[in-house]
Order: C-alpha cells, then sequence, then structure tokens
C-alpha cells in the first residue's frame, strides 16, 4: 500500500472498495449466460517455446512497450491469452517467473508435453 490515498480509503473506509469488488462481480455475471458452461474453462493453449531466435518478452502487447526480458531459444512460454498478434504469457527463467506478452511468431508449440512438478 504505497498510495496514501488509497490505503485511508481500504483502512478507513473499507465498505467501499468491498462494494466495487462486488459490484464488479455481480455486472459480470449478468452479462453472461449462466447455460454457457464452456463460457467458464480458461482457453485451451498448448505449452510453445521461444523460437530458435528467442523472444522479446513486452510489458504490453505492443512492439514499442518495455522489454521485460528476453527469452532463449527452447525456453518454455505458458500462454494465458491471445490478443491479434500478441499472447500474454508467464515464462520462467532460471528460478525467477516473468508476466508478459511476446509476439505469436516469436514462439512455437514445444514438442514435448507441459513438464510436471518434481520432474
Amino acid at each position: 500500500m504505497t498510495n496514501a490515498a488509497d490505503r485511508a480509503i481500504m483502512f478507513d473506509q473499507p465498505e467501499k472498495p468491498a462494494r466495487g469488488i462486488a459490484e464488479g462481480v455481480l455486472n459480470y455475471l449478468r452479462q453472461r449466460d449462466p447455460n454457457d458452461g464452456a463460457a467458464l474453462l480458461p482457453p485451451d493453449f498448448p505449452t510453445m517455446r521461444a523460437g530458435p531466435g528467442g523472444a522479446i518478452l513486452r510489458s504490453a502487447p505492443r512492439d514499442d512497450a518495455r522489454v521485460v526480458a528476453e527469452v532463449s531459444g527452447e525456453g518454455r512460454v505458458f500462454v494465458f491469452l491471445r490478443e491479434e498478434n500478441w499472447y500474454q504469457v508467464m515464462v520462467r527463467i532460471g528460478e525467477d517467473r516473468f508476466l508478459g506478452w511476446i509476439r505469436v511468431d516469436q514462439v512455437e508449440v514445444a514438442p514435448s508435453p507441459t513438464p510436471t512438478a518434481g520432474a
């Protein structure tokens, strides 16, 4: 909580942020078809890897966005969302994990199954 004004509202008037969250959830529920069970499932993307030349992880889906990390060739890329020619992803580099955006043309489907914990 680095912003003093936000901190004051959250601690002195907690009903305000709670009401905002509740209204957001209710708006979402009003907009979706309750009979559409498929809408609740996340998109199914294969495990990807950086292409042979590697990939650039950016903070936003734009070529001029800040570079978050460089993913070496063969580096695993876990896709959450596709937005035009960009994937929103999580990548592991050593012990660190990074979230960001990679251009679709910088990745390819990984040939092996997703690694499991402890493997």
